[in-house]
């Protein structure tokens, strides 16, 4: 089995790569796909080094999307829900996994996404896997749906490797640029901040 890793560089997906014993034996792949995010810049970096700690070759690809929520004023609340965004990367994946030889898409998508994201449900991910299954052979995969990000975090505390997993990911959607130009910074208000500061004080507290 070899698989595809649709690697946003977040805190979900990354877990899928770093730490001992994870899946990335496994991925032989792991993909980037820049939609034109506010943060890809920044998903990329962790992405491209996370992948390359890993031993695991980082493919970065371009596609575009009409971002709606996504171009919400910085620091806003709110899930920044992208109509059909996880089938489009799905569709990309599954291009480069038969290009690549693979069998498997990987998908980062956990229960906590649930109540926000249509398509990180489990009907949702069920119908793509049926879909790209019967139509070319790969496989729809998402290890972490009945996991909350918590429970992710729970997991990376015990088994030691929730710095690393800190340190080599990214979740803002929003990011902040610095007067320098150099790196922007987390926003520390949308729901993708809020959410990691929550997973940081219940894993060292």
């Amino acid at each position: 089995m070899s698989k595809v890793l649709l690697f946003s560089g977040g805190f979900d997906s990354a877990s899928l790569l770093v730490g001992p014993d994870r899946s990335s034996s496994d991925i032989k792949v792991a993909l980037f796909v820049d939609y034109r995010q506010p943060s890809r810049d920044e998903e990329r970096r962790c992405s491209r080094t996370a992948a390359e700690t890993a031993g695991v070759e980082f493919v970065s690809m371009r596609t575009d999307l009409i971002l709606g929520e996504m171009s919400d004023p910085v620091g806003d609340l709110g899930p920044r829900v992208i109509a059909a965004r996880n089938l489009m990367l799905i569709a990309v994946g599954v291009n480069v996994a038969a290009a690549r030889g693979c069998d498997t898409v990987v998908i980062g998508s956990t229960l906590s996404d649930d109540q926000d994201y249509p398509d990180c449900r489990r009907q949702f991910i069920d119908s793509a896997d049926r879909l790209m299954s019967d139509t070319y052979g790969i496989r729809v995969s998402a290890p972490l749906l009945g996991a909350s990000k918590m429970d992710i975090a729970r997991e990376a505390r015990e088994h030691g490797y929730i710095e690393d997993l800190l340190k080599q990911s990214w979740s803002c959607y929003t990011p902040v640029v610095q007067p320098s130009g150099m790196w922007s910074k987390e926003c520390g208000q949308c729901n993708s901040c809020v959410a990691r500061q929550e997973i940081v004080r219940g894993s060292f507290c």
